[in-house]
């Protein structure tokens, strides 16, 4: 049963340390590519900045959409009022962060089991905590391992880019 559980918190780590994201795209003005869904903050030549999910671009305006109260609403701007729109950058899974995490969830286990270990007192005729600590050690370890692990995973930097930024202001029509 233990050699079970420490090869299947082997493979999971390993798991963990192969996981791709997954990665879907739709064309975007000049180049760039924001997955439909994706948060972008928009921001308009009048000044005007507000969150909202892409939806789609077309060669003539961006669609956007959010979710106001108990409805969804859609907004449609023209290419030429968009000013610059922003994504929300998420970074891959690091494995430095993974391992970091795995390695201190891996000491707080083992400083649990030493203080269950030494902390615990014995009487003759009950059993002692300590032993059990002992016995159950490896496991403890483990454990903190992979939810270390998992918190390096899970833990991602997150911050805004910019995915569009209009060449220059339009230039205002003769009249």
């Amino acid at each position: 049963m233990i050699s079970w559980l420490r090869r299947s918190h082997r493979s999971a780590l390993l798991t963990l340390l192969l996981v791709v994201p997954r990665v879907s795209h739709a064309q975007l003005a000049e180049g760039a590519r924001i997955a439909v869904g994706t948060q972008v903050r928009v921001r308009t030549r009048d000044g005007r900045e507000d969150a909202w999910r892409f939806e789609r671009a077309s060669s003539d305006n961006l669609t956007l959409r959010r979710h106001v109260a108990d409805s969804d609403e859609l907004l449609s701007i023209p290419w030429s009022e968009a000013e610059r729109i922003d994504t929300m950058v998420i970074s891959p899974p690091s494995a430095h962060r993974i391992l970091v995490g795995g390695a201190v969830g891996g000491l707080v286990g083992l400083a649990v089991v030493y203080v269950g270990a030494t902390r615990g007192t014995c009487h003759a005729e009950l059993s002692c905590p300590g032993v059990a600590f002992a016995i159950l050690g490896p496991e403890i370890i483990s454990a903190g391992t992979l939810i270390g692990g998992i918190a390096g995973y899970v833990h991602r930097d997150q911050h805004w880019s910019t995915a569009w930024r209009a060449s220059k202001a339009p230039t205002p029509a003769d009249h």
